[in-house]
C-alpha cells in the first residue's frame, strides 16, 4: 500500500515466518501484489479505513477487495477463518502469530511486547529462554 512503516512491519514479517514454519506452508499466497493483498484479506480481513485513505495506491486495495484469480476463483475478505487457517497450533504460538498479524499497525504487537509474550518466555526454567543472555553477543 506504500505507506510509511517502521518496526511494526518487521513484526508482521515475524508472524508470517512463524506461521509458515509452524504450518509447513505459506499462510497467504498471491501471484501478484493485488492477489497477495486479497489472500491476506481472506484470512485477516479488511484494512483499516485510515490506511486505505492514506495510500497513494488505493486502486490496488479496491481491486483486491473483489479479486478474481486467473482461474476465475474469487477471493473475498474474511472467507477463511483465522482460527481454521491456524488451527492446531499451540495456544501461545497461535496468540503470538495472531498479534503479529494484526492489520492495523497501531494495534499490532510491538517488539517490546513480543519479548514479554508468553510464547517467547516459556521454558523449563522460570526465567524463560530470552532472559538467558538476551542481548549478549557472546552467549552463542
Amino acid at each position: 500500500m506504500d505507506l510509511v512503516y517502521g518496526t511494526v512491519a518487521d513484526m508482521w514479517s515475524i508472524g508470517v515466518i512463524l506461521a509458515e514454519l509452524s504450518l509447513g506452508k505459506v499462510p497467504f499466497y498471491g501471484e501478484t501484489t493485488v492477489d497477495q493483498l486479497a489472500a491476506i484479506m481472506e484470512v485477516v480481513g479488511l484494512l483499516p479505513p485510515y490506511m486505505v485513505q492514506a495510500s497513494p495506491r488505493i486502486h490496488r486495495y479496491q481491486e483486491a477487495v473483489c479479486y478474481k484469480c486467473k482461474n476465475g476463483f474469487k477471493r473475498t475478505p474474511y472467507r477463511k477463518s483465522f482460527n481454521r487457517v491456524f488451527a492446531g497450533l499451540p495456544p501461545k504460538l497461535f496468540d503470538f502469530i495472531q498479534r503479529c498479524l494484526e492489520l492495523d499497525p497501531r494495534k499490532r504487537m510491538t517488539s517490546e511486547e513480543a519479548l514479554r509474550h508468553p510464547f517467547l518466555n516459556q521454558s523449563e526454567t522460570s526465567e524463560g529462554f530470552w532472559a538467558q543472555g538476551a542481548g549478549d553477543n557472546n552467549s552463542y
